[in-house]
């Protein structure tokens, strides 16, 4: 696995934690790496459960512009411009507001963008 980095989001594969309500395919933001490569999530469920590399099994979940094939800044604006109209920042922000609106253009059906994530 390649090294996990804190705002990155992870997706649990198997926990060793017989108590934990979280279960396989549950997502979370890693908060911390700490100095014994625990790594801390703050998980969408409000759980935050540490994960134990070599014990625990987890993924990295790719950002959603690299789901949707939006791989470089020039695809981003080139799809963002074309959708959306001039105006969008190439910033965290921009890409936020134009990934919100691929979504909510998808969910209602108006938009097969990128179809499944790959």
């Amino acid at each position: 696995m390649s090294a996990v980095e804190p705002g990155q989001r992870v997706r649990l594969v198997r926990t060793s934690d017989p108590y934990t309500d979280l279960q396989p395919g549950a997502e979370g933001v890693v908060s911390l790496v700490d100095g014994m490569g625990t790594v801390h999530v703050h998980w969408d469920n409000g759980s935050r459960l540490g994960l134990v590399p070599d014990v625990d099994d987890f993924e990295i979940v790719r950002p959603d512009w690299e789901r949707f094939g939006l791989v470089d800044d020039e695809r981003f604006a080139e799809y963002a411009t074309a959708m959306y109209g001039d105006g969008y920042e190439l910033d965290d922000d921009g890409r936020s507001t134009v990934l919100a609106q691929i979504e909510h253009d998808v969910a209602r059906g108006v938009s097969t963008y990128g179809g499944e994530p790959s």
